[in-house]
Order: structure tokens, then sequence, then C-alpha cells
């Protein structure tokens, strides 16, 4: 019996450091319901430290174009990928798009401002951003809306998600704002009169974020808090900070200021270090693992310096740079600027290759798994960036417009063969801003579109597809459909015979009633005047009383005497 007990505790002593150590085993602190997902660019700057790596390569292409995909209005929103390699991004359009891998459009979400907000996704795939209306979103990546949460002012602010699942931004009203991934507030804390900047948060989960000062009054512009929304630290030395920290796997901190300089911090706001340019900086800073760091600044310059603050290089663009470099593992920096162009530069500082965009570049780039870099441009056209052995077709041209009577003959020029196509896409915009897209197959080179209206201005553009992609739009071609001279009403086109018949009638009788009334007329003048033609004799025989006419011929006989009685006698 004692051997039995024996046996029985130490099964159960087993089982009991068994369930210890699987439960020991498998949880994983750090990675609570809402951190940030797991993809190759989950947020602005990709990741909560804001460095802007990617563990990818992106080397090897010159700056080939992949595919394009157009918005209805410019990108200021910075791409994010999530684990499908479904790229988000907003636009002043006051639309969040999502866009699959190879350039198609998923869905599009209406927000209530423009977006200039970049996402970040949670790693239930949940999408956060704010708009320029004051909200802040949460949604699902198929675009059902989650939660929205209003604040007091407009949100240019990009999220980033603790490990906890909070969500920090801030806001122009002056805010730092802290939600629960149910969209509830945990805390806010005013920091100064607006924030532009996006938060970073180190390895302790401590946020760092900028704020900009008054125009007349000093005051701290960078900030240090702790997970709880408690002030740890401020600097009122880096002058006001709208771009956003970064933060190096040491725990030094590293901002941009409006004065031009980026500052180096320790994690307690020591400034170690400052780098002056000869421009604002409204961009962050790129850090690589080792230590080496890339800045864009309002000078048209992009800077590359050691740990320690020294120069080692910089190259020189033909615009400003308010967009953030990103940097690839195997090397290279990419950017683009003001002038129009799109940049890929080595780690050494050489140019590798240069892309024109023809549009300023504000958006900052996010580097796909494969190695495709996204970017978006003012002129409203996510760019995709890639190597590849095959192309993208080229687009067509010389698109011609002609009206038929009852439809616009849209017709274009092709130098490919039909083979390598799959379809062209023809894009149709009216004056009122709305798009629609029709296709015909690659062996046409024209297409009736039968529904238009008259007096209506309507714009066409034409791409090629084929199964790498879809060629950039090409130019943009404008048609105005004349009313007809001699255009009917509708109401007369349905009711002009009635109406006509109607009118007739009406008139008709109009000119009867004139006529009867002037018939009586006439006949009571004409009684009126038999009555002023006759005059009253008396009998002189009988002094009867008889009427008689004036004419000097008439005469009459008396009804009661019977003598006649001439006009003349009285």
């Amino acid at each position: 019996m004692k051997e039995k007990a024996l046996r029985t505790k130490m099964i159960l002593s087993i089982l009991l450091i068994s369930i210890i150590i699987t439960g020991t085993l498998f949880f994983v602190p750090g990675e609570a319901r809402g951190a940030l997902a797991d993809t190759s660019w989950p947020s602005y700057r990709c990741g909560a430290q804001n460095t802007g790596f990617s563990d990818r390569e992106t080397g090897g292409h010159e700056g080939e174009l992949r595919w394009t995909f157009q918005a209805d209005r410019s990108i200021y929103s910075s791409p994010s990928i999530d684990e499908n390699e479904n790229i988000y991004f907003g636009s002043v359009d006051e639309k969040l798009y999502s866009v699959s891998h190879d350039g198609n459009l998923n869905w599009a979400f209406k927000a209530n401002g423009r977006i200039g907000s970049s996402v970040a996704i949670d790693q239930n795939g949940v999408l956060y951003f704010g708009s320029d209306g004051g909200n802040f979103y949460a949604l699902t990546t198929s675009g059902g809306l989650l939660w929205n949460y209003s604040v007091g002012d407009s949100i240019r602010s990009s999220p980033v998600i603790g490990s906890e699942g909070t969500v920090y931004f801030g806001s122009r009203d002056g805010h730092i704002y802290a939600l629960s991934p149910e969209g509830e507030l945990l805390w806010r804390e005013k920091l100064g009169p607006s924030i532009s900047s996006s938060p970073a948060l180190d390895e302790h989960g401590n946020i760092y974020i900028g704020s900009n000062t008054d125009m007349f009054e000093e005051g701290p512009t960078f900030w240090a808090l702790d997970p709880q929304g408690n002030i740890l630290w401020n600097s009122s030395q880096t002058g006001a900070v709208v771009s956003s920290p970064a933060i190096d796997h040491e725990n030094r901190i590293y901002a941009g200021s409006r004065d031009g300089n980026l500052y180096v911090m320790e994690s307690d706001g020591n400034i170690l270090w400052e780098f002056e340019t000869n421009g604002s900086l409204l961009s962050s800073p790129g850090i690589c693992p080792d230590g080496d760091i890339y800045i864009t600044s309002m000078d048209g310059r992009i800077y590359s310096l050691d740990r320690d603050g020294r120069l080692r290089w910089y190259h020189e663009t033909d615009g400003y740079m308010n967009g953030s470099p990103s940097l690839s593992s195997d090397g290279f920096v990419h950017f683009g600027s003001s002038d129009g162009n799109f940049y890929s530069i080595t780690s050494e500082g050489e140019l590798h290759s240069v892309y024109e965009i023809g549009a300023e570049v504000i958006s900052s780039p996010a580097i796909g798994y494969d190695g495709t870099i996204y970017i978006g441009a003012v002129d409203g056209i996510l760019y995709a960036f890639g190597e590849y052995d095959e192309k993208i077709p080229d687009s067509p041209a010389n698109i011609r417009l002609e009206y038929e009577s009852d439809y616009v003959n849209v017709s274009w020029n092709f130098d490919g063969e039909p083979d390598e196509l799959t379809k062209f896409n023809i894009y149709r915009t009216v004056e009122d801003g709305d798009e629609q897209t029709f296709s015909v197959d690659p062996h046409k080179r024209y297409y009736h579109d039968s529904d238009v209206e008259k007096n209506t201005t309507y714009q066409y553009r034409v791409t090629s597809v084929n199964e790498f992609g879809e060629s950039p739009p090409g130019e943009t071609a404008s048609i105005f459909i004349e009313p007809e001279e001699s255009e009917k009403s509708p109401v007369m086109e349905k009711f002009g015979f009635g109406i006509i018949l109607l009118f007739g009638v009406i008139m008709g009788m109009t000119i009867f009633t004139i006529y009867l009334s002037k018939k009586r007329a006439s006949s009571s003048e004409l009684e009126k005047i038999k009555e002023t033609d006759r005059i009253s004799l008396i009998c002189p025989f009988c002094s009867e009383r008889v009427n008689h006419s004036k004419s000097p011929s008439d005469g009459v006989r008396c009804p009661r005497c019977k003598n006649y009685i001439l006009p003349g006698i009285r």
C-alpha cells in the first residue's frame, strides 16, 4: 500500500511539474492580443522603433516599374503591408485603399477627411489610422469598420501599437491618445499646441513623441512618457519636432527638428550630439543595425552619418525632401524628392538608380517581402518598383475621342503584340469626379461608350494589362458632348402632341368667345341705332301718339283713326 501511495505521489508530482514547465514554455510575454503584426512592413517606418529598416533585400534592379495604381487624388500617406502582401495607404480623396501585391484594388474605405496618417496593423489583422476629420478608425482587412474614435482635431500622426495591444497616436489638438484594441480611451495627455509627430516605443514600452510650439511662446517640444501616460521627462532644447523619432538597439533616441538639426538623446533625455543641416527636418531618420544613420532634409540633400554624428557623405537632389528614407538589408537607401524622382543609393553614397515619376513625392517607401518597393506621389499614383524577368506593357498612345450620335468612340494606338496582353482598361471620369472602368479584348483598339449624356464633359485614360501588371495611365483625353440646337425638353418629348392639341383647343375657344361677345355687342348697338332712328308723332286728327321713322319719305297711318300722317305734320 505504501509503495502504491508513493507511486501515486510521484505521478502527481510529475504531472504538476509538467504542467508548470508546459505553462512556462508556452507563455510568451509581449505577444498579447493586438501587438504589431509580423509582416514585411506593418506600420509607418516598419516597426514600433521607427527605424525604417527592412530585413529584405532590394538590390539588383535598376528602378524598374512593376505596376502602378491610380487613386482619385494625391497620396501623402506612406504604405503599410499585411501578411498577404496587401498594401494599405490613404489619400487626399478621403479614402483608405487596399491594393493587392500585383496592383489590383481590393477595396476602398471612405473616411470623414483627408488621410495623411499611415496604417498600423496588429497581430489580428486590424488596421488603425487617423484622418483630418478628427476620427481614428479600426478596420478589418476586408475593409469593414470595427469602430472609430473622435478627437478634437485632425490626425496626421501615424499610430504605433504596444505589446499589450494599446494604440498610441497624436492629434493636432495637442494631445497624445492611448486607446484599447476595442476603441476605449485609456488615457490622453496634453503635450503642446499641436502634434504631427508619430510616436516611437522603446524596449520597455516607453513612448517618445515630438510636438509643435506656439509662434510667440517657448516650451517643451519633445516628450517621454511611460505606458500609463505619466510624463518621464521633456525637452525644450530640440526646437519644434513634427517628424517622428527613431530608436536604435541601444535605446538612443533620434529626432529631427524644424531648426534643421538632428538631435540624438539618451533614454533619460540627455543630448549626446546634434548634426546641423541647411533646412528643416520634417522627415524621420533611417537607422541601420550597424549604427549608420540617414536623414533627408528640406535643403534637398540626403545625409549619411556614423553613430557618433560624423558626416560620411551626402547626395543632393533638385528638390526638397520631407519624405523619409527606407533601408534594405543589402545596403540600399530608397527615397523620393519634390523634384519628381525616386532614388536608390548605396550605403556608400553611390547613385544606383533614378526613376522619373514626374510628380512631387511626399510619401515614404515601404519594402515588401520580395523586395518590391512601394511609394505614393502627389499625382495620386502608387508606384511599385522591383526586379523581375518580364516587364509590364507599355502605355497605349494617341488616344482619340469622337462622338457618334449616341456614343463616344474611344480609340488608341498600341505598338506591342495583342497576344502579350490580357486586356485594355479604359478609365472614364465625369466632371463630378465619378470614375468608371471598362475593359476590352487585347485585339481591339477601340471602345464604344454608349452610357453618355449630352451637355457633359468626359475624360478618358487607357492602360494595357498583361500577366505582370498594368501599364502607367499615360495621356488623358477629354470630350464635351454638345446639346442639340433644337433639343426638346423631356416634358415636350413625352407630352408634346397633347400639349399642342390642348393649346389649340384653348385658343379656339378664346377666339370663339371673343367673336360671340363682339356679335352681341353689334346687335345691341343696332337696336340702339334703330331706337334712335325713330321719332314719336301726334296724330293731328285724333291726338294718338304714333312712332315714326326719321326718313322724310316715310309716312305712317294712325292706328286709331286710320288717317295717313306725313312726317312733316305734327
